[in-house]
């Protein structure tokens, strides 16, 4: 009977939409900083798992979120911490 019941509220429209609300409230949102001058604040990301390419098998992307720049960077998916540091400094900074 449990199992019957359970289906039937998740399938039922109105038991969906007048679901009491069981957290707090949400803070009010504030938006990210403008950053003023380019390369001040930035993003990266990784894309792994790519054909081997002259020993690359992956990609550092990094992006200047001011002017939308984009770098992007062979490497490979097994970096540590250390190679991947002086790759940054040698690259980007």
């Amino acid at each position: 009977m449990r199992e019957t019941i359970k289906q039937y509220v998740k399938s039922c429209d109105i038991c969906q939409r007048t679901k009491v609300v069981r957290h707090a409230p949400y803070g009010l949102m504030k938006p990210n900083e403008a950053p003023d001058r380019p390369w001040k604040s930035i993003s990266m990301d990784f894309i792994t798992d790519l054909l081997v390419s002259e020993g690359a098998d992956a990609i550092l992307i990094v992006i200047d979120r001011l002017t939308k720049m984009a770098d992007l960077i062979p490497c490979t998916k097994d970096l540590d911490a250390k190679q991947f540091q002086e790759m940054f400094l040698r690259e980007i900074f």
